[in-house]
């Protein structure tokens, strides 16, 4: 009676350790997904931050620009008038 005892208990703990490598697997590869997930979302988002700036930066240019020009324009106004 003790052999299939201890035979169907070591499978037993044969198929707990698969269960737990199969978690273990099963973890890691969500984890990775994620990791990878948010990776890319981290990136998106610095690209978007980083055009928001660049357009930014090009109003605040293209206003300093007209500025300028309003300026020259109405000092040339200035000196004709």
């Amino acid at each position: 009676m003790d052999a299939p005892l201890s035979g169907s208990g070591s499978r037993r703990a044969h198929f707990r350790s698969d269960v737990g490598k199969f978690r273990y697997c099963v973890g890691y590869l969500v984890a990775a997904h994620f990791r990878s997930r948010f990776r890319w979302q981290i990136t998106v988002v610095v690209t978007q931050i980083q055009m928001e700036m660049g357009l930014s930066l090009f109003t605040a240019g293209e206003a300093t620009f007209r500025w300028n020009v309003g300026l020259l324009a109405k000092g040339d106004v200035m000196i004709r008038g």
